[in-house]
């Protein structure tokens, strides 16, 4: 799971340490797209990939996902995808589109275009587990439609802003369409009426190629199962606002 990518040419722009902490330089990318490449990986790459990869064991495949929809995930990202032969999802927060930092429409047409996937992030990003029944379904019902007329095709994935999710919302999403769910983390996925729920490796600036090489043969994050664990106990005691204020708060001491 990717977010923004930057060079000195497409800054990201990001100010917050929590941001930044997901956004990766040019070169960065480049060489973990070489690094798939010369170990001879395969990378899904459409829909039916997606979907036949989820039964087959054995061998090494990658999803490349992107969240958010900033404007570098058109500048930079898609260059070097289109340079390696790789083709990538791209979830977009639909409100955002066509803002500061953000993708334009057009933009979002040449990436569905040249075949890549394109899913949902909300409407504007809000957890959902922080809504009501109804104000879930707005977020996924707004933002699937906005993409659907921009694009004329079916819009059935969509991942989860900040990787909140329940089975309450997991059931609204499938009742809104989707059959295909992703979280922000590589815990262990679940299923809600025979649509899987995905777990997926958050890429940080700081992995050097062999921390991602690891992270894609083991299926996890660099980082400690006790840090993960003691990531997810801390969002649940703290709540979600909460958590994103004392993170940010902690990560603007850190070095």
């Amino acid at each position: 799971m990717y977010h923004a990518l930057e060079s000195d040419a497409f800054p990201s722009e990001a100010k917050k340490k929590g941001d930044l902490l997901y956004i990766l330089s040019e070169d960065t990318f480049e060489n973990q797209l070489k690094l798939i490449q010369g170990q001879g990986y395969e990378v899904v790459s459409n829909e039916n990939d997606f979907e036949e990869n989820k039964v087959r064991t054995g061998d090494f495949t990658v999803e490349l996902t992107f969240d958010d929809g900033h404007f570098t995930n058109h500048t930079l990202a898609y260059p070097l995808l289109m340079k390696y032969g790789y083709k990538a999802c791209f979830f977009v927060t639909t409100g955002w589109l066509n803002g500061k930092s953000y993708m334009t429409d057009g933009m979002l047409r040449e990436l569905a275009d040249s075949g890549m996937l394109i899913g949902t992030h909300g409407a504007s990003h809000r957890f959902l587990t922080d809504l009501t029944d109804d104000e879930v379904s707005r977020e996924l019902d707004t933002s699937k439609k906005y993409i659907e007329d921009k694009l004329g095709c079916p819009v059935k994935t969509f991942s989860a802003p900040g990787g909140r999710i329940d089975e309450r919302v997991a059931r609204i999403a499938v009742k809104a369409g989707y059959t295909d769910i992703y979280i922000s983390d590589n815990s262990p996925g679940f299923s809600v009426e025979g649509v899987d729920i995905n777990g997926r490796i958050a890429v940080k600036r700081n992995y050097d190629l062999n921390q991602f090489k690891r992270s894609i043969i083991t299926g996890k994050s660099p980082e400690s199962a006790l840090v993960t664990s003691a990531l997810s106990l801390a969002k649940g005691m703290l709540g979600n606002r909460n958590y994103q204020y004392i993170r940010e708060l902690a990560l603007r001491f850190k070095k």
